[in-house]
């Protein structure tokens, strides 16, 4: 997904940066249209000279953002009302400046500061009795926070419940950096500029690895990897069907002797041999070696595991790697990205963290979609537990997807890049009981009415 997509499918944005770098033009500039309203720890004053430096900006986003804008600042005493009674005073105003002004995009602006020197259980009750008011409310919420090593508890106490985190820095131009997502990202990095009509714009920037490959693409002949998989599995079949089912890749699949020939003569980029035996047979990787063939192959074995001697003696055969049936697909695409040289799934897959649990059903479903159309890899397990979700979070990895239903206190959790043969240990971890199903990625279509309906 393009950055623009994902800052406006997103439901809390954390925009982290230097003091003056442009956390809040960023902020107004993906604000949904409407009216704004911004919670600032700022004096008034202080806040009102930041607001007027941002109209001599003359950039059109900005200026119509403006227009819609209105500010509330903390109470001159805040600090002293905070000690003294938490965090209470502060929702109370926000839920009142809620019911004044309506917004459809509130801006909690630099509240690094009004979470310094507070304990982390006091914070985290405070981000989730904003999570109650933001979904009861329907809106859209950005948190602005300074980069200090003093805020690194605020920014990971508030990046627990952001749907994307960026980082705005100078060095030495001004660059948006994505440093976690919910939703798969395309690019990660952006010249944050004003063109020449004033407009605000984010500009990605390829690394010197992505722009040697770039260039190297581009001087050779344009066409897609090819890669030939060989074998009976049709789960296996649907995987790799499924993970190469995107632009610059083309997969043949084999069943048969003579189709692996045919495949053969077309000199493959990789070849993927899934024999229908436990035991490894070494002849095609000494047929690839013998004959001076090209393509690099990957064997997966039945076996569940693969034995160290196996594995040298397959390498030393001419195959590149050696893998048992229950790999862990993560580090299986890795290998194939090694193998290609081509990084095409690790860096998007990288940067999915969801620290949260959802009770909002069609959000959840709107973030599986973008994992299904990405060809992110998860699977889906649905089912009932009397685990708290706070409880359900710790038990998961940050990647994970959790959906928590508390009429049913029933759960659909995405484990993300997982396998439906390697789920058991989950399964055995949360105590899932009777009745529950799983389901994986190629299937989402099918599954998707009875999970989201």
């Amino acid at each position: 997904m393009l950055i623009q997509d994902v800052i406006a499918k997103s439901k809390l944005v954390l925009v982290e940066g230097d003091k003056k770098i442009g956390k809040l033009a960023f902020s107004l500039m993906n604000a949904e249209k409407g009216g704004i309203l911004v919670i600032s720890s700022y004096p008034r004053k202080l806040l009102e000279k930041r607001i007027a430096s941002l109209e001599n900006l003359d950039s059109p986003e900005i200026n119509e953002a403006l227009r819609h804008l209105d500010f509330l600042t903390l109470k001159e005493e805040w600090q002293r009302l905070k000690a003294k009674y938490g965090f209470d005073f502060i929702t109370r105003d926000i839920e009142h400046a809620i019911e004044t002004y309506r917004p459809k995009t509130i801006i909690c602006h630099r509240f690094d500061t009004v979470f310094s020197n507070v304990d982390i259980e006091a914070s985290t009750l405070f981000m989730e009795r904003m999570i109650n008011i933001k979904e009861a409310n329907d809106f859209k919420l950005f948190f602005t926070v300074s980069t200090d090593e003093h805020n690194s508890n605020a920014i990971g106490i508030i990046e627990d419940y952001s749907d994307i985190h960026v980082s705005i820095t100078k060095s030495p131009e001004r660059t948006v950096e994505v440093k976690t997502s919910i939703f798969p990202i395309e690019t990660e990095r952006f010249r944050f500029v004003q063109n020449g009509g004033q407009k605000l714009r984010l500009i990605p920037i390829e690394s010197e690895e992505e722009a040697e490959k770039t260039a190297q693409a581009q001087e050779k002949t344009e066409r897609d990897t090819e890669v030939l998989l060989i074998s009976e599995n049709e789960e296996l079949i649907k995987f790799h069907r499924y993970l190469f089912e995107r632009r610059g890749f083309k997969l043949t699949v084999a069943h048969s002797m003579p189709e692996m020939l045919d495949g053969f003569l077309t000199s493959p980029d990789l070849i993927i041999f899934n024999l229908n035996s436990d035991q490894p047979d070494f002849d095609l990787c000494h047929t690839l070696k013998e004959r001076n063939i090209k393509s690099k192959m990957i064997y997966i074995v039945q076996s569940p595991y693969v034995r160290y001697e196996d594995k040298m003696r397959t390498i030393e055969s001419g195959c590149f790697e050696i893998l048992p049936s229950t790999f862990n697909c993560a580090e299986y695409v890795l290998e194939i990205e090694k193998t290609l040289q081509k990084n095409f799934y690790t860096p998007t897959s990288n940067k999915i963290t969801s620290h949260r649990v959802f009770q909002d059903k069609g959000y959840f479903c709107d973030i599986v979609d973008a994992y299904y159309n990405d060809k992110i890899f998860f699977s889906i397990i649905k089912f009932r537990s009397n685990i708290v979700p706070h409880d359900m979070r710790k038990m998961l990895r940050n990647q994970d997807l959790i959906y928590f239903d508390p009429v049913s206190r029933s759960y659909v959790i995405a484990l993300i890049n997982m396998r439906k043969n390697n789920t058991k240990v989950v399964l055995d971890k949360l105590a899932v009981e009777e009745g529950y199903t799983i389901s994986e990625a190629f299937d989402w279509p099918k599954v998707r009415a009875d999970i989201c309906d």
